[in-house]
């Protein structure tokens, strides 16, 4: 079934600043620390990535 369209007025200017202020910023971020190498993360003991 594919994806239709919202075609109600749900994205009002209040739904735009929320977006624009506090979600689009974060955007870089998270690029940054997918990109970053992970020698910190695999320089950890295994016995610290076991979930209790």
């Amino acid at each position: 079934m594919p994806l239709k369209l919202c075609t109600c007025r749900a994205w009002s200017p209040v739904t735009a600043e929320f977006y624009f202020a506090r979600l689009l910023p974060r955007a870089d971020g998270h690029y940054s620390a997918a990109l970053a190498p992970t020698s910190a993360v695999m320089q950890m003991p295994q016995e610290l990535f076991q979930m209790a």
